[in-house]
């Protein structure tokens, strides 16, 4: 289920920054951290869960399909000098993805959707928070969940 893989993927996201340090990943299970404001003078990766399509029989095993999206917040503020800083990240993005397929065997696989576009846009955390550049990608988690007893 998710509480056994969300905080390895949320790990996935703590990609180089290019100077130095990575992206700081807050956990939703291991430490429970989502922060009420995130700081904007460090690249942050929030971890978000959208929805869950579940397959199941008697018998059988049973399939889960996760969709949610990872949100990167990547500057201070809306320059637009910035941008060529955050397009680097795109790229780093598809790498950690692509090499953590099966999250430390946890899932089936996990992908970045290609349904859905890695976009640059506005982003604006927590009710105070200021608008700044960032990068939003959608993905997905197929698990094979045993052990799990079907009645009726």
């Amino acid at each position: 289920m998710i509480e056994d893989w969300i905080d390895a993927l949320t790990k996935v996201w703590e990609v180089e920054d290019g100077k130095g340090s990575r992206v700081t990943a807050y956990r939703l299970f291991e430490r429970d951290d989502i922060p009420e404001t995130i700081p904007l003078d460090i690249p942050t990766a929030l971890t978000f869960f959208d929805n869950v399509d579940f397959e199941y029989s008697q018998g059988g095993p049973s399939l889960a399909f996760w969709r949610g999206t990872v949100e990167f917040n990547l500057t201070p503020d809306l320059d637009k000098r910035r941008i060529p800083y955050v397009l680097r990240y795109i790229k780093r993005i598809m790498v950690a993805a692509a090499g953590n397929i099966t999250l430390g065997n946890r899932v089936n696989y996990m992908i970045l959707d290609p349904s859905a576009s890695i976009e640059m846009t506005v982003l604006q955390y927590g009710n105070a928070g200021q608008e700044h550049l960032g990068l939003v990608a959608k993905w997905i988690v197929k698990e094979t969940i045993q052990g799990l007893v079907v009645t009726g």
